[in-house]
């Protein structure tokens, strides 16, 4: 028996005598629950590798805890050094004592107490040694460096990925797309925030400028509106009364709303402006910024 037919004995119809848009539909049907089951599997599967790595995890995890606490080694030789500069300052003495020690113009016992210096030095093996430690700790700095900028990097990025995220579950995919309307209806927004003068070019990315953007642009292209006032962070500073501005005027608010659903830019722009002040006076009534 094929899954159609399974699925059309399901429902209790007669496949022969069913119309083809029902047929389709049924074909819908059974693909869902099989593409369900199928989902259901795999995380099924992956869920049993997720508690197979956080057993290992925890069984590595005692090991560790159960092993007795070994002193560490002390470091030997030019290991004891950490920094360039201590290293170095060891390569100028040794130089300095074998220049002296060849001196012929220097008195007999300062080439005595430089030779003494180096009584069981090999110079050149010594030097080229603490050449190679010098190598290692600048390595190792690097190393160290390139692990903190990957770590801004990844922060950054999950930091993108989240606000990503946000936009396209609330708006859909057009939220990053840069040439779809919402976009560039986005972006004029934000620039109307920056003309205003109370957002600039370097804090006009932050996560709630663009959010509040993207909302603003997204009530400009929905014919039916924004909805209830509390929806919007901006009316909520309104309502809680704080501000140095002082209260808004939700009539003016609405009216110029209206002027510019009509087409006058002018009273668009300014009721964001008037929006845009109400909600920053609110962050900064609750210490949010400054």
């Amino acid at each position: 028996m094929t899954d159609n037919q399974s699925g059309m004995e399901d429902i209790g119809t007669d496949a022969e005598d069913m119309p083809q848009w029902e047929r389709r539909r049924i074909d819908k049907i059974t693909r869902q629950k099989h593409e369900a089951r199928e989902r259901a599997e795999a995380a099924e599967r992956q869920a049993a590798l997720l508690e197979g790595e956080l057993n290992a995890m925890r069984e590595q995890i005692n090991n560790m805890s159960n092993q007795p606490n070994r002193p560490q080694a002390e470091p030997q030789g030019l290991d004891r050094y950490q920094t360039v500069g201590e290293l170095k300052g060891i390569q100028r003495k040794i130089l300095e004592h074998q220049e002296l020690a060849m001196d012929p113009d220097a008195t007999p016992e300062a080439r005595q107490e430089a030779k003494s210096a180096l009584k069981g030095i090999n110079v050149p093996e010594m030097l080229t040694d603490i050449t190679e430690r010098i190598a290692d700790i600048k390595s190792s700095e690097r190393v160290g460096e390139l692990r903190s900028e990957r770590a801004a990097m990844d922060e950054q990025a999950g930091a993108k990925n989240a606000l990503t995220q946000f936009l396209v579950t609330n708006y859909g995919f057009d939220a990053v797309n840069k040439s779809s309307d919402l976009n560039k209806m986005t972006a004029s927004v934000i620039q109307e925030y920056i003309d205003s003068g109370d957002v600039t070019a370097d804090n006009a990315g932050q996560d709630f400028i663009i959010k509040m953007a993207f909302k603003e642009a997204s009530s400009r292209m929905n014919k039916n509106g924004r909805g209830g006032r509390g929806e919007d962070p901006r009316h909520s500073a309104l309502e809680s009364g704080g501000g140095s501005r002082g209260a808004l005027d939700t009539d003016e608010l609405a009216a110029l709303k209206r002027k510019g659903a009509s087409g006058d830019l002018r009273a668009s722009r300014k009721a964001g402006k008037l929006e845009l002040n109400a909600f920053l006076d609110g962050l900064r009534s609750n210490g949010h910024i400054r």
